[in-house]
C-alpha cells in the first residue's frame, strides 16, 4: 500500500524522537551579542565588520533611530547570521548603482538570520549582471517579518521588492512593497524565485508595468535565462508576489498592476510560474502579457508526485552525491572548452544542490530535536519535485550543445544520464509506476496533497492577453521547447527521462473579473488546461474575446479534468465557445448560466468535445444549464439528457448544492484608491438609484461610473462591474447664439463637463419695470450638466451705452434680482448662480425734477443778491414829522 507524506512525516518525528539525546535541551547556548545603530556611520561601519562571515553570529542588532543615507555611499551589508531588529525604524535615501548580483540592505542572509521590523526606501538600480536583486536582501536563507519596502528595484534575472532569491529555508512572512520592480527573468513583487514560503504579504508595486521594462538587452541573457526561461529574449516569470515558486505561498495579496499588454510569458498575479503550493491568496491587480497570463498564476507547471520511505531517501541521497561527483568532474572538463556549456553545468549543478538541500531537510537530524516549520517541509517536498524536472531539462539542453562541438564529453553526460535514470527508477520503485510513462494522478487530490496546487484563491482584477489567459491560471502545461508558440503537449508517449507521475490542481478558486483574449484559449479560471484538475471552481467574470478560438466559463481548452465547477457569465469568442469550456474531454457536474455570442462551435456546457470511450465513467455527465434569452444547446448546439442538460428555471434553482452565484447578483463599484463596494441584489432583481455609491471626487475632474447609463439595471442576472471615468472641467462655456459681430452672446463661468451645454433665447418674460425704466433686452437661459457656476458675461447690444445701466437676474424662486456688474470692453460681467435662468438688461431715465428747482432756486437766489445790494446803494430817506 502507498506512503502517504504524512506518513513520511509521522515517521520523521518518530526518529527525531529517537534519535536526540535526552540532555540536548539542557545544553547552554552560545553568549549572545548586543549592538546599537543609531548613526550612519555606525551602519557603514557594522557593514564593513560583516564582510567576515563569523561576525554577526549569535549577534542582536537593535536599529535606534530611523537612518538617512542620501549622498553616501553603501552597496549594502554582505552577509549576516545574526537578528536584525528595526523597531519600526527607516533606511531612507538609500541609491544602490553598484555593479553585481546578490544585492540589497544584506547581500546574503543565512538560515540562522532574522530580520525584522524595518522598513526601507530606495533606489536599487545595479549594473552588470544584475542578478538576485532585492530591497531587504539579495538572496534569504533565513527569516524576513514585518519589513517594507518602498522605492524602485531593477535588475536582470530573480529580481523581488524584497529579496532576489528565498531559498528553500527562507521564510517571508508579514511583509509590504511598494513601487516599482522590473527585471527580464523571475521577477516578483516580493521574491524573484521562491523556493521557501511567503506567508501574509502584500505587493502595491507596479511589476514590469512599462514598455522599457519589458525590453531584453542581449547583454542581459545569462545561461540560467537560456535554460529554464520560455524564452530568454523576452521577459519571462513575472508575478505579483513571486516571479517562480516551488516552494509555499500562503494568505497573501497582490494589488500592484504586473505586466505590459502584448509582452511576456508567464505573467501572474500572485506567481509567474508555480510547481508547488498556493494557498488562500487574492489579486486585485491589472495583469497584461503576451502569452501565459493568469489573475494568480500565469503557468502552472505540474509537480512530479514522489512518495518515499527513509530508504529511499537514503538511497537518493547517495545516488545525488554521485551526480554531484559526475557533475563536478563534467564542470571541470568543460571550462577549457566552450564558456557556454560550463554555465549549463553550473545551472545544472545548481539544480543538483538544490534536490540535495530538499532530501537534507526531509531527513532527520540527530543533532536537532526540533522539527522543521510545516511549510518548510512541505516547500522542500515541492523543491525536490521542481529539482527533479529542472536536472532534466538542463541535461536535455547539455546534450543538444555538445553534440556538434564537443562530442568528447559525450561520456560524462551518459553518465549523468544513467545515473538520472538511476534516480527515477529509486522514485518508481517507492511509488510503484515504473513503465516508463507520464501519468496524471490530480484527478486523486486529497486534502494532503499540496504540491502542483492553487487553493482558495480570488482573483478581482482584469487579465488582458492573446495566447492563453485565465482568471486563475494562464495555463496548465509542461514546457519543453524554448519556442513560445510551440508548447510540449501530452500525448502519451514517454517524453521525459524517466517515470512521473505528475498532479496539478486547481481547487475552489473564483474569478470575478473581466477575462480578455486576442488569440486563442480564454478560460474565467484557466486558458489551456493539458492536464490536471479544477475543482469547485466559480467563475462569474466577462470573457471578451471575439477573435478567440476557444473559449470557455471555466476553461478556453482542457484536455484534463474539470469537476463540480460553474460559470455565470457572458462570453464572446470566435468559435469554440462554451459555458464551462470551449472544447473538454472531461467534464462532470458542472453548472452554467451563460450568454454567448461567436460563429460557430457554441454550447451552452461544451463549444465541441472529443470524448474518450475509454474511461472508465462517462466523461460528460450530470452537466446542467439554464438558457437566459435562448437555449443554444448544451454541446455544438445540441443538449444530451443527463449529460449537457437544459433545465426549466425552478428546476435548475432546486438542484442540489446549486452555488450562491447563482442566486444572486454582485454589483461591483471601484473606487479610485483601490477598494471596491460591492451591492448583492437578488438574481433578476433591480438596482436602484439610490443604492449607487457617489463617484470619487477628483479635483479638477468630473466623475461618472463608466457604463452605468448605458446599463439595463432591471432584471440584472450577472454580475456587473463599474469604474470611475473621469473629464477635466472646463472653465468656461459659450452659447451658440451670437451678436452681429459674430461673437458668443452669453459666456458663462465655472465647471462644466464635456457634455454641458448652454442655451440662449430671447423670452418676453421680462421683470416688472419701475417708472421711468426700459427693458432693452430679456433672454431664457438653459444650462444642463454644470458642475458649478459663478459668472456670467453678457455681450452688450451695439451702440448701447453703459450709463444708467442696470443687469437683472431671475432666480430659482422665478423673481428678479438686481446684479452688481461691470463692464469689460462690450461686455457686462455679473455673478451668477446654477439656477438663474434668465437675464434683462434695463436703462432707468434720470430724474427732470431735481434739476429745475436747482435752477429755480439759483435764480430766486440771484434776484436776493441784487435786490440787497440795489437797497445798499439807494438807502431810503427819512421824512419829517
Amino acid at each position: 500500500m502507498r506512503k502517504r507524506i504524512t506518513a513520511l512525516f509521522l515517521c520523521l518525528c518518530l526518529l527525531l524522537t529517537a534519535a536526540v539525546p535526552a540532555y540536548a535541551a539542557e545544553e547552554e547556548t552560545a553568549q549572545v551579542r548586543k549592538i546599537s545603530i543609531s548613526t550612519v556611520d555606525q551602519l557603514l561601519s557594522f557593514a564593513e565588520n560583516c564582510r567576515l562571515d563569523s561576525y554577526s553570529q549569535n549577534l542582536m542588532v537593535t536599529l535606534e533611530k530611523d537612518l538617512d543615507l542620501t549622498g553616501g555611499e553603501f552597496d549594502g551589508i554582505p552577509i549576516f547570521c545574526g537578528t536584525f531588529e528595526g523597531n519600526g525604524h527607516t533606511i531612507s535615501g538609500w541609491e544602490l548603482t553598484a555593479e553585481g548580483s546578490n544585492l540589497g540592505l544584506f547581500r546574503y542572509l543565512t538560515e540562522s538570520a532574522v530580520v525584522q521590523n524595518v522598513n526601507v526606501k530606495a533606489n536599487l538600480q545595479p549594473q552588470g549582471s544584475r542578478g538576485e536583486i532585492g530591497g531587504i536582501a539579495g538572496s534569504n536563507a533565513g527569516r524576513i517579518e514585518n519589513c517594507q519596502f518602498s522605492g524602485t528595484v531593477t535588475g536582470g534575472d530573480s529580481v523581488g521588492g524584497l529579496t532576489g532569491i528565498n531559498t528553500l529555508s527562507g521564510v517571508i512572512e508579514n511583509c509590504r512593497v511598494q513601487g516599482s520592480v522590473s527585471g527580464n527573468h523571475f521577477v516578483g513583487g516580493v521574491a524573484g524565485k521562491n523556493n521557501g514560503v511567503i506567508r501574509g504579504c502584500a505587493n502595491d508595486a507596479q511589476i514590469n508595468s512599462t514598455v522599457q521594462e519589458n525590453t531584453v538587452a542581449l547583454s542581459d541573457i545569462t545561461m540560467d535565462s537560456l535554460v529554464n526561461s520560455e524564452s530568454a529574449q523576452t521577459v519571462t516569470d513575472i508575478g505579483g508576489i513571486a516571479g517562480n515558486s516551488s516552494g509555499v505561498i500562503r494568505d497573501c495579496v497582490n494589488q500592484g498592476s504586473v505586466g505590459y499588454q502584448h509582452m511576456g510569458y508567464n505573467i501572474g498575479g500572485i506567481a509567474g510560474t508555480q510547481s508547488g503550493y498556493i494557498a488562500d491568496c487574492e489579486n486585485r491587480g491589472e495583469i497584461l502579457g503576451r502569452k501565459e497570463v493568469g489573475g494568480i498564476v500565469g503557468q502552472m507547471e505540474p509537480a512530479a508526485l514522489v512518495e518515499y520511505d527513509e530508504d529511499a531517501l537514503q538511497i537518493l541521497q547517495r545516488q545525488l552525491n554521485g551526480l554531484g561527483s559526475i557533475v563536478s568532474q563534467t564542470s571541470a572538463n568543460v571550462q577549457s572548452a566552450a564558456n557556454n556549456l560550463t554555465n549549463q553545468v553550473y545551472a545544472l549543478q545548481g539544480h543538483v544542490q538544490d534536490a540535495k538541500d530538499a532530501v537534507g531537510m526531509l531527513l532527520p537530524d540527530p543533532d536537532n530535536p526540533e522539527l522543521p516549520d510545516p511549510d518548510t517541509i512541505q516547500a522542500a517536498q515541492n523543491n525536490l519535485s521542481s529539482s527533479m524536472s529542472d536536472m532534466t531539462r538542463s541535461l536535455e539542453g547539455m546534450r543538444a550543445t555538445t553534440q556538434s562541438a564537443m562530442g568528447t564529453l559525450s561520456n560524462n553526460l551518459y553518465a549523468m544520464q544513467n545515473q538520472i535514470n538511476a534516480m527515477s527508477a529509486t522514485l518508481g520503485n517507492v511509488s510503484q509506476t515504473l513503465g516508463g510513462s507520464i501519468t496524471d494522478v490530480s484527478d486523486a487530490d486529497t486534502e494532503a496533497d499540496l504540491t502542483g496546487k492553487v487553493e482558495n484563491c480570488v482573483n478581482h482584477g482584469s487579465v488582458l492577453a492573446d495566447w492563453n489567459v485565465g482568471g486563475i491560471a494562464g495555463a496548465i502545461a509542461l514546457e519543453n521547447d524554448l519556442n513560445p508558440t510551440d508548447d510540449w503537449q501530452i500525448s502519451g508517449e514517454n517524453s521525459l527521462n524517466f517515470q512521473s507521475r505528475l498532479r496539478s490542481v486547481i481547487l475552489n478558486c473564483e474569478n470575478d473579473s473581466t477575462v480578455t483574449a486576442g488569440k486563442q484559449n480564454a478560460g474565467g479560471i484557466v486558458g489551456w488546461q493539458s492536464l490536471g484538475l479544477v475543482k469547485n471552481c466559480r467563475n462569474v467574470g466577462a470573457l471578451e474575446a471575439e477573435d478567440t478560438d476557444h473559449v470557455g466559463g471555466i476553461s478556453g481548452q482542457s484536455t484534463g479534468y474539470i469537476r463540480n465547477s460553474s460559470a455565470k457569465c457572458t462570453l464572446t469568442g470566435e468559435s469554440y465557445v462554451g459555458g464551462i469550456a470551449g472544447s473538454a474531454s472531461i467534464v462532470t457536474d458542472c453548472r452554467s448560466m451563460v450568454v454567448l455570442e461567436g460563429s460557430e462551435k457554441l454550447g451552452a456546457v461544451l463549444g465541441s468535445t472529443e470524448q474518450n470511450n475509454t474511461e472508465e465513467e462517462t466523461p460528460i455527465q450530470g452537466n446542467f444549464y439554464l438558457s437566459v434569452f435562448q437555449d443554444l444547446g448544451g454541446i455544438d448546439g445540441i443538449s444530451y439528457d443527463g449529460l449537457a442538460q437544459s433545465l426549466e428555471e425552478q428546476d435548475f434553482f432546486a438542484l442540489e448544492d446549486l452555488p450562491e452565484l447563482f442566486q444572486n447578483v454582485i454589483i461591483t463599484f471601484r473606487l479610485n484608491n483601490g477598494t471596491v463596494r460591492r451591492l448583492t441584489i437578488p438574481s433578476g432583481g433591480k438596482l436602484e438609484t439610490s443604492q449607487i455609491p457617489g463617484v470619487p471626487v477628483k479635483e479638477g475632474f468630473v466623475g461618472e461610473w463608466a457604463g452605468l447609463e448605458e446599463t439595463d439595471l432591471s432584471g440584472i442576472v450577472f454580475n456587473l462591474s463599474f469604474e470611475p471615468h473621469y473629464t477635466r472641467y472646463s472653465a468656461v462655456i459659450q452659447s451658440d447664439t451670437v451678436r452681429e459681430n459674430g461673437f458668443p452672446l452669453l459666456l458663462v463661468q465655472g465647471e462644466f463637463t464635456a457634455d454641458t451645454v448652454l442655451t440662449v433665447t430671447e423670452t418676453d418674460a421680462a421683470p416688472a419695470l419701475q417708472d421711468k425704466q426700459t427693458l432693452l433686452e430679456a433672454w431664457q437661459i438653459g444650462l444642463t450638466g454644470s458642475i458649478q457656476v459663478t459668472g456670467g458675461r453678457l455681450q452688450l447690444p451695439q451702440n448701447c451705452g453703459t450709463e444708467h445701466l442696470s443687469v437683472l437676474v431671475r432666480g430659482s424662486d422665478g423673481s428678479w434680482k438686481t446684479a452688481e456688474h461691470t463692464v469689460d470692453g462690450s461686455y457686462v460681467a455679473f455673478p451668477m448662480e446654477a439656477d438663474d435662468d434668465a437675464v434683462a438688461l434695463v436703462r432707468t431715465e434720470p430724474d427732470a425734477c431735481p434739476l429745475a428747482a436747482a435752477i429755480a432756486g439759483a435764480v430766486l437766489l440771484a434776484a436776493v443778491l441784487l435786490l440787497i445790494a440795489y437797497k445798499k446803494k439807494h438807502p431810503k430817506k427819512k421824512t419829517s414829522k
